[in-house]
């Protein structure tokens, strides 16, 4: 912690109280909507891009991956069928 600031069990004390307050969530709102309105955006989304390729490959299970990879093999088909 740096000099100026008091105890950190003091510092964290706080931060729990906030945290379980929800004030922590509040802050970074605020902090989000500042930051958007000074850029000249709106407060507040408007929209939303989900790039299928940025979704996490090990929700499928690997058995399922690895008997596709097999099925591939076996039956002779390339990457390209």
């Amino acid at each position: 912690m740096p000099f100026d600031f008091p105890c950190w069990r003091t510092v964290y004390d706080f931060f729990r109280r906030w945290r379980t307050c929800d004030y922590v969530l509040e802050l970074h709102e605020r902090l989000r909507r500042t930051a958007r309105e000074r850029t000249g955006r709106n407060s507040e989304p408007s929209a939303g891009i989900i790039d299928s390729q940025s979704v996490d490959a090990s929700e499928t299970s690997a058995g399922t991956v690895a008997d596709t990879t097999a099925a591939r093999h076996v039956t002779g088909a390339n990457a390209t069928s």
